[in-house]
């Protein structure tokens, strides 16, 4: 006779645990078998009391009795970690040159450098940056940029890292990588201008293992970053330039001028005038002098009452009341070089102005009396760069002649710019002559009665 008893089978499942932190340990009860009459096994992957990693783990019991009948029933243990893995992140702008050289790497990222054939990048190698975790090792991973041992072209790189922990959780580190071309060498004269004999050193940028190529007047020259010009002379004057090659990358060319003290050359100026009793003011006597404008030095070598010396060749002078000429010597010399000098000769003629009275009326109807404007000092003395300008009472300037004459056939005869037939209306003008280039000028009016 067969008995057949209740289908066996496990009660007081354990629930479901959860943990955070990087391992847990999970303590639980048994689950309970039901309906065995006789002898069983009750078997489990994980006992009370173990530890469990990060993840989820199942928790597996199986029940069995001795007709070999088998019942199984899980639970989950999960543990959760929520603390994302720390980067040593480099510092970032990391610079090198396309020579290879490290300009700017203040956290050491950079393992190696080397040239490219063609100079236009260069070949990095580095290391991943140093991720921690609070549980466990993260894996570190490149997810953007160049990887290492690859070639970096000019420009700016962004070299994306991610570390990640056990627990998926995840950070980034960002690098930033600049590439940069190879600056010019920027020669130094030691001496702006120097004088004839002296010693001229040009100067480079120092680069560690570069050799320099320098080319000028007296070339070849040793490759140093230094050249040497141990006694100048006008024929070693002029461009020198230099390119220094580092890894048989060259920079750019770059040139340096060399110059020498030149003699300056007065010219006489002997035409200036002033009326007596008036000053002439803030003349340049270096005009027509020869000499290098950021190398000389002016000085008043003889001394003459009424005449004011302002600096750099600006000069005033106060003329007395007497007809007469009067003459001062100055002396224009090298700045760099005081040897070389030539002296100048001033002369100022002053004389009485007898250019003072304009009439201030023509009628010029026709009748032949006073038809035209005559300006009495002109028929004394020629006055060859005078001006007359005329004006309207609203400003507009109407005539305009430089010389004037009082020739009937060229004076003005009250007509718009000196054309016949353009009569201007009765009305009084205004007019500004100047005797000379250097007269203040005289003003007045004159008016037009026909």
């Amino acid at each position: 006779m067969e008995v057949i008893g209740p289908a066996i089978g496990l009660a007081t499942l354990p629930a479901d645990q959860s943990f955070v932190g990087c391992e847990a340990v999970a303590t639980w009860n048994p689950p309970t078998p039901t309906g065995i009459c006789g002898p069983f096994t009750l078997t489990s992957n994980y006992e009370p009391g173990d530890t469990f990693d990060i993840g989820v783990t199942e928790v597996i019991y199986t029940l069995e009795d001795t007709l070999n009948h088998t019942v199984t029933t899980s639970f989950t243990i999960t543990v959760t970690e929520l603390v994302p893995p720390q980067f040593d992140c480099p510092v970032s702008p990391i610079k090198v040159n396309t020579s290879g050289a490290v300009l700017q790497d203040i956290s050491a990222f950079l393992m190696a450098t080397d040239t490219t054939s063609t100079c236009d990048g260069v070949d990095l190698q580095f290391l991943y940056p140093i991720a921690t975790d609070n549980c466990s090792d993260p894996i570190v991973t490149q997810m953007d940029g160049p990887l290492s041992a690859e070639v970096f072209n000019l420009g700016t790189h962004n070299l994306v890292f991610q570390a990640q922990d056990d627990a998926g959780n995840t950070t980034l580190c960002s690098v930033e990588v600049q590439v940069l071309p190879l600056l010019p060498v920027n020669p130094q004269v030691s001496d702006v201008i120097a004088c004839d004999g002296d010693e001229v050193t040009i100067s480079a940028n120092v680069i560690s293992g570069a050799t320099y190529t320098w080319d000028g007047p007296d070339a070849p020259y040793p490759d140093n970053n230094n050249l040497l010009i141990p006694s100048l002379n006008e024929d070693l004057t002029g461009i020198y330039t230099v390119y220094a090659t580092i890894n048989g990358c060259k920079t750019p060319l770059d040139s340096a001028l060399v110059r020498i003290g030149h003699l300056p050359v007065t010219a006489d100026d002997l035409d200036y005038e002033v009326g007596t009793n008036e000053t002439l003011a803030n003349f340049n006597v270096l005009l027509n002098d020869t000499y290098e404008l950021d190398d000389y030095t002016v000085t008043l070598s003889s001394p003459l009452d009424g005449l004011i010396d302002h600096g750099n060749g600006i000069f005033s002078f106060n003329a007395g009341p007497k007809n007469t000429t009067y003459s001062f010597f100055y002396t224009l010399c090298s700045k760099t070089c005081p040897d070389l000098c030539d002296i100048g000769t001033v002369s100022i003629t002053a004389r009485e102005r007898i250019c003072a009275f304009i009439p201030n009326i023509i009628t010029p109807n026709g009748d032949g009396v006073n038809d035209f404007l005559i300006i009495p000092c002109l028929d004394m003395e020629p006055y060859p760069d005078n001006q007359l300008i005329i004006f309207n009472q609203w400003g507009q300037k109407v005539y305009e002649a430089a010389p004037y004459s009082n020739e009937p056939d060229k004076a003005w005869r009250g007509t718009l710019n000196g054309i016949s037939g353009k009569d201007l209306p009765d009305a009084p003008y205004y007019y500004i002559f100047k005797a000379t280039p250097e007269d203040s000028g005289l003003k007045g009016f004159v008016e037009i009665f026909r």
